[in-house]
């Protein structure tokens, strides 16, 4: 889907695979992965494989968004939801609870709605 991890990256030029271009999507996601946001769950989903390339959490729930939209996206709204309403959707170890509730964590943002003035605003 030619998602980025940079802001940049997805405002620049369509990338040209097969002689067709494709526009880019910015991928918010990676700002949550590892274990500094907010004291939040490293990411949304954790396995503990025997693979020598294991990294044990994954980030499967993602969030991807055109960059002509990057202006009504809410950043400090999004979030790897550990907990609701007091209740702890993990378990020991804070890996998801997958007999309560499920085997990952879900994901919450904010697209602001309300902004009038989207003209000039491309994004192919």
């Amino acid at each position: 889907m030619h998602a980025v991890i940079s802001r940049e990256i997805s405002k620049g030029e369509p990338r040209r695979l097969f002689n067709e271009r494709y526009h880019y999507f910015y991928n918010p996601m990676w700002n949550l992965y590892g274990d500094e946001p907010r004291g939040s769950a490293p990411a949304t989903y954790f396995y503990r494989g025997s693979d020598p390339h294991e990294l044990y959490w994954h980030m499967l729930d993602q969030v991807l968004i055109r960059p002509s939209l990057l202006h009504r996206f809410d950043f400090d709204a999004l979030e790897i939801v550990t907990t609701v309403k007091g209740t702890e959707l993990s378990r020991e170890g804070g890996y998801p609870d997958r007999k309560r509730f499920s085997d990952h964590f879900p994901v919450v943002f904010g697209v602001n709605l309300s902004i009038q003035n989207d003209k000039g605003a491309k994004d192919g």
